[in-house]
């Protein structure tokens, strides 16, 4: 059998990817602030300069940004690729300090996908990228979230459906 050319060709890829987010966060984009029991902060995040800022000072799972699966759609069974930016604005403390990413549905939190932790100090910048594979459901949201107390922008969040 033929070998699949090395190193791919950029543009033949870029071709099979579709784009399904890829602008600044304000407060009209699909994207919600978590103001719920998901929180366990007395506040909100805040959406300046095109990005997500929030800063947790209670411990605890901190969802503080969902997409809005009404008005951000990942469709069911489908592959996605999540990129974005990010700066830690003030140091991670706490009992299981760290911050993370998931995927999630209406569904029991079985049928999470796309989960990522990392840490960082204040002042640290990095890039965050995973692939995923929706299940049968059609409501999933991407979710950011600070485990116990810490600071961080998140920006540049890029959703690409994967073909």
């Amino acid at each position: 059998k033929p070998r699949v050319p090395w190193p791919p060709v950029k543009e033949k890829i870029a071709n099979k990817n579709i784009v399904v987010w890829d602008n600044p966060v304000t407060d009209d984009s699909p994207w919600i602030k978590v103001k719920d029991r998901n929180n366990q902060n007395d506040h909100a995040a805040e959406f300046k300069d095109g990005a997500i800022c929030f800063v947790s000072t209670a411990n605890g799972w901190n969802e503080f940004a969902w997409s809005d699966h009404l008005r951000l759609t990942l469709k069911p069974a489908t592959t996605y690729r999540l990129d974005f930016d990010y700066d830690v604005t003030v140091d991670l403390t706490g009992p299981n300090c760290t911050f993370y990413s998931l995927v999630r549905c209406g569904e029991p939190i079985s049928k999470d996908v796309g989960w990522q932790q990392w840490l960082g100090g204040a002042g640290q910048s990095g890039h965050r990228s995973i692939i995923f594979t929706t299940r049968e459901n059609p409501d999933y949201r991407v979710i950011f979230g600070i485990r116990d107390m810490g600071g961080i922008s998140i920006r540049n969040i890029r959703i690409v459906e994967v073909k």
